[in-house]
């Protein structure tokens, strides 16, 4: 259920209202000098100028029509086009309306007066008589947010029907107001009015618009748990920042653009991992990066961020960082040997957590050696890599298992190698245990014969002598068969080859404390089965009980 406070803190109050700054850009009495601000035309001896015959407010009113040197008179004439024209500025604002009062006395239908915006009639047709003064409202709400806004009063008449007595008309109390609207209320700036999330995890999607914007969630928490929270952007330019807060506002962690586990690529999205020591409610805050020192209890404070755009967040459990270990390296059942400089497939590798647990701290690179001798490092050379994106497996002693194709170089000289491999972790969580990262070379042992020892025995003698002859003249051949360059056919290469290195004998490797050597090295093995576990899952830093031995055939010269 949502909580109704938290701590004392009341969860819901009703959402800011937008607040609107009214400004009166002009009002215009016309009592002082005319015609002020405005300007106006001649039309047939008429103008429009001040009067005192007549007036709403005040002593005086604009009246049209006086004579063009602004001699008041009774009347208007025929064929009239007189104008009183002004121009204002609407570009801060999102709302503005156009008031005043008028009196007429005018041929009905014929004569009268017009208001027009930037060239266009705006309002209701004004022509006739009144007889008494009348107010008039304008929205220019179109208009807003331009720099240049023309008012204009226009009075027309036709070329008879001018009334007797005064006649014409009569403005007065002109009033432009307009709303400057200020920044959006924030609906969620504050504890008190943070989105609602019932635990760990959840995930959640906004936006920071405009650039003071702050988006605030409140979650809850057990003592321990340490979480991880990401910030991916998803639109505009927006560069977020995450702070954390507790429950009265006191700020416990924030963070502009740390990677999260798995991201390799530096970016303005942030990462925040928190262990909370405390049960209880807290709150997480979405801002742009220029706005970080917003209050969370009050909303004030706000700063321009800089950016804007939409944000996906995801809070997480971030269960700390695995010991993993790779414990296991053997030839996959079906691995085939092929010539150095080609693929070596089918190397079966397997990894463990070793605790603590962690799914999080996928992915993991493995890689693998060839060595000289049975210690693994990183001077060895690198023949294998391959990204796991898994996930580790949870619980001690959970393993995972995969097979690596390989590439084994041109140059690899004769002789006796081994592999091992070396696994790590891409997250940013740190291993908490290196030393158990690399497997010793004693998963698979290789021997790359000398060119011309066809029976792999160690020793280029008659008897590839006889393999070769043979097979000599055969098109779909292979190294067993006589064929050391690897051209599919027995020929005369071949035999220079046998003939070059007849007599040389590959030295054996060092013994080891199994004595798996003192055996005697099988022909060639093409195929090679992976070790069948006889004891059940292996635990950390296991090692093979039982050595593979296998061939790799090289090329001529």
């Amino acid at each position: 259920m949502q909580p109704s406070s938290m701590d004392g803190h009341t969860l819901f109050e009703p959402l800011e209202p937008r607040l609107l700054l009214s400004t009166t850009i002009f009002s215009e009495g016309f009592e002082g000098s005319f015609p002020g601000a405005w300007t106006v035309n001649v039309s047939q001896g008429r103008r429009w100028g001040e009067a005192m015959v007549d007036s709403h407010g005040g002593w005086q009113s604009a009246h049209c029509a006086v004579t063009q040197y602004g001699t008041e008179t009774n009347n208007y004439v025929n064929n009239m086009n007189s104008t009183l024209t002004r121009t204002v500025n609407l570009a801060a604002y999102d709302e503005a309306t156009l008031s005043f009062w008028y009196s007429m006395n005018a041929e009905p239908g014929y004569d009268g007066l017009t208001l027009k915006v930037n060239g266009a009639v705006a309002g209701s047709d004004m022509s006739g008589g009144t007889g008494r003064w009348g107010q008039v409202q304008v929205s220019l709400d179109a208009y807003c947010g331009q720099s240049s806004v023309t008012l204009q009063f226009q009075f027309t008449s036709d070329y008879s029907g001018v009334p007797l007595g005064y006649s014409g008309v009569w403005l007065d109390d002109v009033v432009l107001t307009a709303t400057e609207a200020g920044p959006p209320a924030d609906p969620d700036d504050q504890l008190i009015e943070a989105a609602f999330k019932d635990g760990i995890p959840f995930q959640a999607t906004g936006a920071i618009d405009p650039d003071t914007d702050v988006d605030m969630y409140v979650f809850p928490v057990e003592a321990g748990d340490t979480v991880g929270f990401d910030i991916d952007r998803l639109s505009g330019t927006l560069d977020a920042y995450l702070r954390l807060f507790d429950d009265f506002g006191n700020e416990l962690a924030s963070n502009n653009s740390a990677l999260a586990p798995g991201e390799t690529t530096p970016s303005n999205d942030p990462y925040l991992r928190y262990t909370f020591a405390a049960a209880g409610w807290y709150c997480l805050g979405v801002s742009a990066a220029g706005n970080t020192a917003y209050d969370p209890d009050s909303g004030d404070g706000d700063m321009p961020g800089g950016s804007t755009g939409q944000y996906f967040l995801d809070a997480q459990f971030a269960l700390g960082g695995a010991d993993v270990s790779l414990y296991e390296v053997e030839l996959d059942p079906w691995g085939e040997f092929l010539l150095p400089g080609g693929i070596l497939a089918g190397f079966y590798c397997s990894f463990q957590n070793d605790g603590p647990l962690a799914l999080n701290a996928a992915p993991y690179v493995i890689d693998l050696y060839l060595s000289t001798d049975q210690v693994i490092t990183a001077t060895d050379t690198l023949i294998g890599q391959h990204r796991e994106t898994l996930s580790l497996p949870s619980g001690l002693g959970a393993s995972h298992g995969l097979t690596i194709s390989v590439t084994v170089p041109g140059s690899l000289a004769s002789g006796t190698y081994y592999v091992g491999g070396h696994i790590r972790s891409e997250s940013d969580i740190a291993d908490p245990d290196d030393t158990n990262n690399w497997i010793c070379g004693n998963a698979v042992l290789l021997t790359v014969p000398t060119p011309g020892d066809a029976d792999c025995d160690g020793d280029v003698d008659l008897d590839d002598f006889v393999l070769l002859k043979q097979n000599f003249g055969n098109a779909a051949a292979f190294w067993d068969m006589g064929d050391f360059d690897s051209d599919k056919d027995v020929d005369l290469d071949d035999f220079v080859i046998l003939k070059q290195n007849f007599g040389t004998t590959l030295a054996a490797p060092a013994a080891r404390t199994d004595d798996l050597l003192a055996e005697p090295v099988e022909p060639l093995v093409r195929r090679i089965r992976r070790r069948l576990h006889q004891d059940g899952p292996r635990t950390g830093g296991a090692i093979l009980d039982v050595l593979r031995t296998a061939r790799l055939v090289m090329p001529r010269g």
